[in-house]
């Protein structure tokens, strides 16, 4: 929350990796910022595995010298983040490169996750069950984290009906990520979800009531 991240390196003929590998990206107002200066450095910034459902954060890359080469890596990078922004600054004689690597790449592949209860490095199936166990036994944030799995299809078939069903379980006792999410997933056009403007708008205004900043920005677009 409201977090402002800097990774500042200074120097020239380098190689300069920066390598964000199996990441869950669930910052809210933050500002993120890389910044390299120097010349004659190779530069390469990987996202390979990331989920990032950010909101209203902003990532920086800023990259100053002569000579530079940068290569921008997204190796299955799904963005799901709302009213977020991202802004690259190349700055004088460098080349640089995107590669997007098609998402055929399934992230169920990779054999490790983060725990968001524990914040444990855990393997896929180990957090999915561990969710399942405290789900039941009424933790709502593991419902939303279960919800979040189906989603995007981590340790289980993507599958947004079932996605649904998480956060609505949550959602229906007040768990606010859950409301906000719902919202979305009415507004938007999820395969096997019909969209439903007034069911958004019923779980937006759920999600603003506890303060959420995305369920408020959200209402004011769609209309009260």
């Amino acid at each position: 929350m409201d977090n402002g991240d800097q990774i500042i390196f200074k120097g020239s003929d380098n190689e300069v990796v920066l390598e964000y590998l199996n990441t869950f990206f669930h910052d809210q107002s933050s500002r993120d910022v890389v910044i390299v200066e120097g010349d004659g450095n190779r530069i390469r910034l990987s996202h390979r595995n990331v989920i990032d459902n950010s909101i209203g954060s902003c990532d920086t890359l800023f990259i100053k010298g002569d000579g530079n080469y940068i290569d921008l890596l997204q190796a299955y990078c799904m963005d799901n983040s709302k009213g977020s922004s991202e802004v690259r600054n190349i700055l004088a004689d460098s080349l640089y490169t995107i590669t997007d690597v098609s998402e055929t790449v399934v992230i169920t592949l990779t054999d490790s996750t983060e725990s968001k209860l524990t914040h444990q490095w855990l393997p896929i199936g180990h957090v999915f069950d561990h969710y399942v166990k405290r789900s039941i036994a009424g933790d709502h944030m593991a419902t939303y984290y279960l919800g979040e799995m189906h989603l995007v299809g981590v340790g289980a078939e993507a599958d947004p009906v079932k996605a649904a069903y998480y956060f609505q379980v949550a959602a229906t006792k007040g768990q606010r990520d859950s409301q906000s999410t719902l919202g979305y997933i009415y507004e938007s056009s999820f395969p096997g979800i019909a969209q439903d403007i007034d069911l958004a708008r019923y779980w937006y205004e759920k999600a603003a009531a506890q303060g959420d900043t995305f369920a408020i920005e959200r209402l004011q677009e769609i209309g009260r």
